[in-house]
């Protein structure tokens, strides 16, 4: 039979009251000893709260909403593991949503909130849907990872990619590099614009004209680095690369290998992001590493800020990354 709330008060021989701030992590009115007491008895009897009862009486459906353009992508997975370790904390459970197509990401918000979620994590929309989501989204709880909304005021949380990326630029710079390529992700997310911002900066700090000729624009797939860099190294005498991801270093690595270029020795190869397989290559790749599981969980811990008090004004969290230098940089002579 399943356990109930009297059952583990009469167990503990507490009210039921007791046993509820408890369960629903009321911080007053009950001391630690007598609280680590009750959860002890609630492992120990498989206890499990009726969300459907709990919802009636909050007016609060315990689920939080997901949007991602890409779900499997190898950056979102310590992403995805904060997010979730956060919310499963405070009793929420996690509904997620893919969007490979720009026609499906509104749709796809618009279903989520018919589900009675109590807020929503948007990752990876383009700044032109940022209206129709104002629109859509309504008064609902919303943090927004890797994009700098225009159009409304929301809780936000991102890497300092400017930054990462003038140290990324000023690294090859350092190193004797002048012609710096570049393969870019999608130019219409803003954080993509922020590293572009930032390679420019460090040229202009460096007294270099940066040439439009040697940027591409990428998609952050592996076969985007591959078909980008072909297309590029044709037209250029670059010396080094800047790819805006990780996987799109891997699709450079993967056409050098096929056409007789060695990293670092012709070509020096810079990534961002640092995903497990980035210190694996051969040489290893120097990238930018973000904190994706903190990114996720801080995230997620603004949204539950906001579900619980509406009136919290609007964040904007930046998180410190680090330039990680491994081998497939070469340092020109003088």
């Amino acid at each position: 039979m399943k356990a109930t709330i009297k059952d583990i008060a009469r167990i503990a021989s507490v009210s039921t009251a007791t046993v509820s701030r408890v369960i629903n992590n009321v911080p007053d009115g009950v001391g630690p000893e007598l609280r680590n007491r009750i959860l002890e008895i609630i492992q120990e009897v498989g206890y499990r709260p009726n969300l459907l009862a709990k919802s009636i009486i909050t007016k609060k459906s315990f689920t939080i909403g997901l949007m991602a353009t890409d779900v499997m992508s190898p950056f979102l997975e310590q992403v995805f593991k904060g997010i979730n370790e956060c919310i499963r904390a405070d009793g929420y459970n996690l509904i997620l949503c893919n969007s490979d197509r720009d026609s499906d990401y509104v749709s796809q918000v618009e279903t989520l909130i018919a589900r009675g979620i109590d807020g929503i994590i948007l990752i990876g929309f383009f700044r032109e849907q940022s209206v129709q989501l104002t629109d859509v989204l309504g008064d609902i709880p919303v943090v927004v990872f890797d994009y700098i909304p225009k159009h409304r005021e929301l809780m936000q949380i991102n890497t300092n990619n400017r930054q990462l990326a003038y140290e990324l630029t000023n690294t090859l710079i350092d190193a004797g590099h002048r012609r710096i390529g570049v393969i870019t992700g999608p130019l219409r997310y803003d954080t993509v614009q922020e590293r572009l911002k930032g390679y420019k900066r460090a040229l202009k700090d460096r007294n270099i004209t940066w040439d439009e000729r040697i940027i591409t624009e990428g998609s952050f797939s592996i076969e985007s680095g591959y078909t980008s860099f072909g297309g590029l190294i044709g037209q250029s005498n670059i010396s080094a690369l800047f790819c805006f991801n990780d996987l799109m270093a891997y699709g450079v690595y993967e056409y050098c290998r096929e056409h007789n270029i060695v990293i670092p020795r012709d070509l020096s190869v810079v990534g961002f992001d640092d995903l497990p397989y980035s210190r694996l290559l051969t040489p290893p790749l120097t990238t930018a590493s973000q904190p994706r599981y903190r990114l996720g969980f801080e995230g997620a811990k603004l949204l539950l800020e906001k579900i619980n008090d509406t009136s919290i004004p609007p964040q904007k969290k930046i998180l410190s990354g680090k330039v990680v230098i491994r081998d497939s940089v070469h340092i020109l002579p003088n």
